[in-house]
């Protein structure tokens, strides 16, 4: 018997999908969710085989789903399931196992069905993950980290800071840090949407968070935020560009 958990946040499109599925005897439901941060909590317990995926939702979209998936998951496989064809084509570039098309019919489930049963636990990397995200037409709402074991979502506009810290990045909020194994290159890319500025090698900034910038010795600056007390370097290389973007 196949387990399969279904995410997506509208619930016609899960009754659709159960409903289709429960006509296959090969297959079974464990679990259904309108929420993918309760979905992402609850996958491990369920010890789902597969998982059908609506790729855009609100809080965090399907391909980011599918990153917390690959990192913690490694053997369970996806299906997206989406009413915009455009996203076909990284889907599919992705490794997922399959990519339906809104409204799901059970003669194209019937062959899902058939890919499922025949698999042989094609995997998504984390690499082509990284790349479908980047070149998404989805913008990111919240950034999704994991934690002893649990999901931990922040919204971007509460970040001050990334700085790295060894063979890691701290992601500083106004009374906690969190720890992410992604690179300050990583994060950079992916906080490209919000108001966040590389302003040393070693530091990305939130350029709203911001309360004084003072300038100092060699062309160099130093960020002071609002309740943080800390000073973040503005190094040569990124002081210009720095200048530029506050019209300094």
């Amino acid at each position: 018997m196949i387990k399969v958990v279904l995410i997506d946040d509208e619930e016609l499109a899960l009754h659709t999908l159960e409903r289709i599925l429960s006509k296959f005897s090969d297959i079974s439901v464990v679990g259904s969710f309108t929420d993918p941060i309760k979905g992402l909590m609850k996958l491990a317990a369920l010890e789902a085989d597969v998982v059908f995926l609506d790729i855009e939702m609100p809080v965090i979209n399907g391909f980011e789903v599918a990153r917390q998936l690959v990192s913690t998951l490694n053997n369970i496989q996806i299906v997206f399931v989406t009413a915009f064809d455009f996203y076909a084509v990284q889907a599919f570039e992705l490794n997922s196992l399959d990519y339906l098309l809104k409204p799901v019919t059970e003669e194209r489930m019937e062959k899902t069905v058939r890919r499922i049963l025949s698999s042989d636990s094609k995997k998504i990397s984390e690499t082509n993950i990284e790349s479908a995200i980047k070149h998404s037409k989805i913008k990111m709402n919240k950034v999704v980290l994991t934690e002893n074991e649990r999901l931990i979502v922040i919204n971007p506009f509460d970040i001050y800071y990334f700085t790295t810290e060894g063979s890691s990045v701290q992601i500083v909020i106004e009374d906690k840090v969190f720890i992410s194994k992604e690179t300050l290159s990583y994060w950079e890319d992916r906080m490209s949407q919000f108001d966040f500025f590389r302003c040393h090698k070693s530091f990305l900034v939130n350029l709203q968070k911001i309360s004084e910038i003072h300038s100092m010795f060699n062309s160099t600056y130093i960020i002071r935020f609002t309740n943080k007390k800390v000073e973040i370097p503005v190094s040569r290389r990124y002081s210009v560009a720095l200048k530029s973007i506050l019209e300094l």
